[in-house]
Formats: structure tokens, sequence, C-alpha cells
């Protein structure tokens, strides 16, 4: 009897692991999707930065990232204050197992921001006691020229004086 319960057990243990183990991989749309993860810090110095922007991404085909023959970047990063676009090249993300869908993070160093305040005329000057904030949109393209929807990053602080 002892026996019994012990092989009923070890039958619903197996068949428990085994439908988990079939589970099928996510399904991704082939267009890429974004959405915001987090900066590195909340706070930076501006010029000598030290931040980093992370990004969530899912990618149903797995052509995200510089292929070969693509010279163009697949990543832009625009500045709500001004409207200025940064570029960035996004490399090859290798397939992660046997589905093509793809997903992770993509951190991007960005160390070069400065003070931009209206009303003060030098751009990037030293302004004591002065904090300014950076909004950035952030979208990517894959390799079949997808573009991904359009976020908007949290705000991100930035200290116009040095201490």
């Amino acid at each position: 009897m002892r026996n019994n319960y012990f092989s009923i057990a070890a039958a619903v243990m197996f068949l428990t692991v085994f439908f988990n183990a079939c589970q099928p991989p996510p399904m991704f749309d082939e267009t890429p999707a974004i959405e915001w993860n987090r900066f590195s810090k909340d706070t930076v110095q501006q010029f000598t930065g030290g931040v980093s922007m992370i990004v969530n991404f899912t990618d149903g085909d797995g052509d995200l990232g510089q292929s070969d023959n693509d010279s163009l970047p697949n990543m832009l990063i625009i500045d709500t204050r001004t409207d200025d676009t940064i570029y960035y090249r996004i490399p090859n993300i290798p397939k992660q197992g046997a589905a093509n869908g793809i997903s992770g993070e993509i951190e991007m160093d960005m160390s070069t921001i400065c003070c931009m305040l209206p009303g003060f005329p030098i751009l990037c000057g030293s302004i004591p006691n002065v904090h300014d904030s950076v909004v950035y949109k952030v979208k990517i393209r894959d390799q079949a020229n997808r573009w991904s929807n359009e976020i908007e990053t949290a705000p991100l602080k930035v200290k116009c004086f040095v201490q």
C-alpha cells in the first residue's frame, strides 16, 4: 500500500514536470516593442554623468540589432527639451533558444547630459544650487525596418553645479 502512494506521488510529480517543460515559448509581435525600465541613478552631474538608460524590449522574429550590411542607426533617443536626437546602434542580438522571439534589456550610456534652462544664456553652464530635469523619447528599429512604439522615460535630474 505504501509503495502504491509513492508510485502515485511520483507519477503526479513526473507529469507536472513534463507538462511544465512542454510550455510553448512566449509569442511576441514581429514589430519590436519597448517599455521604460529605469535610469541607473535618478540624479546625474552634467557632463560627468555616468548614468545609463535601461529599456526593456521584445521582438517576435528576433531580428533586432545591427546586421552586417546595415549602417543606419536603429535606436533614436530624443531630448524633449530641445527635440535633439541621439542616434544609437544596437549590436546584433543573438537568438534565444529554438524559437525566434527575443526579449531583454538594452542599456545605453548617457554621460554627456547638460543643463538647459529657459532664460539662462549659457548652455550647459554652472548654476549654483540648480537642478534641471530631462525626459527622453525612445524608439528602436529592427532589421526589417519596423519601428517600435515610442516611449517616454521618467524624468532624470541633472545637477547644474559642482559641489
